[in-house]
Order: C-alpha cells, then sequence, then structure tokens
C-alpha cells in the first residue's frame, strides 16, 4: 500500500525508529514523527493519516484522547502501545472508541498484521465517508431543485417537467449548474 500515512506520536527516538520500520515494512507507507500530543493534534488538523501509532505514555498527556479523537473524526487506524501491566486498563478505555491497544513488548508479527489490518479497515472507512459526502451533496442539490421546481410551477404555471427543463436550459445558457440556477430561483422568488 503505497498511499499510506503513518503519525507516529512518541518521545522516544527508539519506538520511533522500531515503529517506522515496521510500518514501512508492512505497509510502504510514508511517517511522520511527533513528540507531544500538541505537536500530534496539529498535524491531524493539517494532514490526512490512515494510521496513528502512539507510543503511550507521552510528555504532555497519556495519548488516548488524541487516539480517541483520530479514531473517530479522522477516520484512522489508531494503535496505542502500553505497558503490558496497563494493557488491560487502556483496553477498557480505548476499544469501545474503534483503538487498538498492544503491549510495547509485541510481536513484530503482531505489531505487522495489526498495521495492515488497521489500514486496510482504515482506507475503507475513508471511501466510505467520501461516498457519504458526495451522496448528501447530491441529495442537497435534489432538495434545491426541486425548490425551485416548486417556486416555477406556483409562480408561472409550469409543470415539473417544464420546469426542470427551464432550469436546464439556463444552466446550459449561463454556462453554469442547474443547482446553481436553482438556487439562484429560489434567491429571486423567496
Amino acid at each position: 500500500m503505497t498511499d499510506a500515512n503513518c503519525l507516529i506520536v512518541s518521545h522516544s527516538v527508539k519506538f520511533y525508529t522500531s515503529a517506522k520500520q515496521l510500518a514501512e515494512e508492512a505497509l510502504q507507507c510514508e511517517t511522520a514523527l511527533a513528540s507531544t500530543v500538541r505537536e500530534a493534534r496539529g498535524m491531524l488538523l493539517t494532514g490526512d493519516y490512515t494510521l496513528l501509532l502512539i507510543n503511550a505514555p507521552l510528555p504532555d498527556e497519556f495519548g488516548l484522547d488524541i487516539a480517541v479523537y483520530a479514531a473517530s473524526e479522522q477516520a484512522a487506524g489508531v494503535v496505542i502501545f502500553t505497558a503490558p501491566d496497563l494493557l488491560e486498563q487502556v483496553r477498557a478505555k480505548a476499544e469501545p472508541h474503534g483503538v487498538v491497544a498492544l503491549p510495547k513488548n509485541a510481536s513484530v508479527s503482531q505489531v505487522k498484521l495489526t498495521l495492515s489490518t488497521l489500514a486496510v479497515a482504515a482506507r475503507k472507512l475513508k471511501d466510505a465517508r467520501r461516498e457519504n459526502d458526495k451522496l448528501k451533496t447530491e441529495m442537497e442539490t435534489v432538495k434545491v431543485m426541486s425548490r425551485a421546481k416548486l417556486i416555477l410551477v406556483q409562480q408561472f404555471g409550469m409543470t415539473e417537467k417544464e420546469a426542470h427543463s427551464y432550469i436546464e436550459q439556463r444552466a446550459m445558457e449561463a454556462r453554469s449548474s442547474k443547482r446553481s440556477i436553482a438556487e439562484n430561483i429560489i434567491k429571486s422568488y423567496e
């Protein structure tokens, strides 16, 4: 997978080096480093990451809040690595939000499998969100067109088909979208 971007959040250079190598081997992804939660928040706002790997705890926070945020708002696959004695506690808080918790002493094969599985799931989720956004836009366009046609029917006695043809004709003449013409009709008559 070459379109994956991985954000590694770690104060430890040793962890970053190991995680970067694993991510690149497992996913052929580009990696970026944040050493604090604050830095990671800024990077999440400006970048599009497929995976987020967190080495908890971090200097400014534990890291669970940013993990939950990234999993829910960014549609990223998130793994939080923690000390083995804290694993069950972290899992109980992380997993209901779609965050995978692994012990820092997890095997290389376990980490690679987890990363590749999460990357696939994150890509599918991002695709679904894009499709959902596209459908929402299309639905909004249908609503605007319907309102404009209703205005034309009520104001000018056109049939629904005539109103539709009128909007299409105006859009071609103006070299504009039908939605734009419909929005102008609504503004003019409401």
